[in-house]
């Protein structure tokens, strides 16, 4: 354990005691689900994280095989332009002022660290912060062409049912009590909730028909390549990043891997918003300005080994992340929460003091990595 822990302050919760509440709450959503006949949609606040660290190990590994070690040729514009694309990351505007900050290792992979960012953006924008990105808008069964803005209208009207908190003051006691009698954020996420599930039930235990569940099921294979198409980041930004590659199977090959982290973060979005409770996903803003092991909102970059002294970061400024720190709120009337909890730290590049460079590792950068991402059991 690193020199820096310490335990200072209340006593934190035992794992006894967390694992004992993670028991009751589960019973109690079960007995909700029965009683509402929601079954076979046991989704918990585990289960999200499992599916974003799945994720976030695909991104990893997506980029560790394709990114390009000579970014020499990127004009100033191109830097810019990524940049641009992640100030909400980003400590400093300039390119070479940040990538010159970076420690050595860092510098060697340069291209995995903003591709890592990029895709998490853009999966973030496009798919987990707009739960209804796959909805048609049809008026009618004649409907063929539907309503494009039917997601935006769907989301306004989502963040506006976030924001109709009780504005009358309770006492503690009594605001527990009437959580589930007013209008307020977790009657608002519970909604966006039943809707994701009733538009996607596929399983007989989940609907008596699964026809609906399974159109909106095809909808999402329909209109996914064309989402991710849509923008300028996995289209233009992100390929100025890549290996160049002379045959058209690898291009194909490298396009087909993509598509398929941008499916995985498309299906797991659907449980994740028909679970319970509502997601927020903050940036740099709202991480600590410096890093520390001990911190609640970041953890040190896949090239770090955790918890080594040696490298030194324990209080070296944040310069970018490449994932953000994910928290969540109003998960349940009956076990309320003051505030959003996190439930997945953000992952920080940091201006360290000193380390190894990439010749000066007992191991090459390429197979630490590659051992880290191919062997957990997260791959399917």
């Amino acid at each position: 354990m690193s020199k820096y822990r310490h335990q200072s302050g209340p006593r934190a919760p035992s794992k006894e005691q967390k694992d004992l509440e993670e028991v009751y709450r589960k019973i109690h959503s079960r007995k909700m689900y029965f009683e509402l006949g929601i079954v076979e949609w046991d989704f918990f606040t585990p289960d999200i994280v499992g599916e974003l660290t799945r994720l976030k190990y695909l991104i990893q590994f997506w980029a560790w095989n394709w990114f390009s070690e000579d970014l020499s040729s990127l004009s100033k514009t191109q830097k810019r332009s990524i940049i641009g694309a992640l100030q909400h990351c980003c400590l400093l505007e300039d390119w070479d002022d940040l990538v010159g900050r970076f420690s050595s290792i860092h510098r060697h992979v340069t291209a995995v660290v903003f591709i890592e960012a990029l895709l998490w953006t853009d999966i973030v924008n496009k798919i987990y912060d707009k739960p209804f990105w796959y909805f048609d808008g049809k008026m009618g069964p004649d409907d063929k062409e539907g309503d494009p803005q039917m997601v935006a209208r769907l989301q306004h009207l989502y963040e506006r049912y976030l924001e109709s908190t009780c504005s009358i003051w309770f006492p503690k006691i009594l605001t527990i009590l009437m959580t589930t009698a007013t209008a307020n954020p977790l009657s608002a996420s519970t909604w966006r909730s039943e809707t994701i599930r009733l538009a996607n039930s596929t399983d007989i235990h989940q609907a008596r028909s699964q026809k609906f569940g399974e159109y909106h099921r095809q909808r999402r294979k329909d209109v996914l390549i064309p989402l991710m198409e849509d923008g300028h980041i996995a289209t233009e930004l992100i390929s100025l990043l890549l290996k160049p590659l002379s045959q058209e199977k690898e291009k194909q090959a490298r396009r087909q891997e993509l598509i398929k982290v941008y499916q995985m973060a498309a299906e797991g979005s659907v449980k994740i918003h028909a679970a319970r409770g509502h997601l927020k996903y903050n940036w740099l803003d709202s991480v600590d300005k410096t890093f520390a092991w001990e911190s609640k909102t970041l953890k040190a970059h896949t090239l770090y080994p955790e918890d080594d002294d040696d490298l030194q970061l324990q209080g070296c400024p944040v310069l970018l992340i490449t994932t953000p720190v994910i928290s969540q709120a109003w998960v349940d009337g009956f076990f309320p929460q003051e505030g959003f909890s996190e439930i997945m730290k953000a992952t920080a590049v940091v201006a360290e003091n000193e380390g190894p460079g990439p010749d000066e590792l007992e191991e090459p950068i390429d197979a630490m990595v590659k051992d880290e991402l191919e062997d957990p059991d997260w791959r399917e």
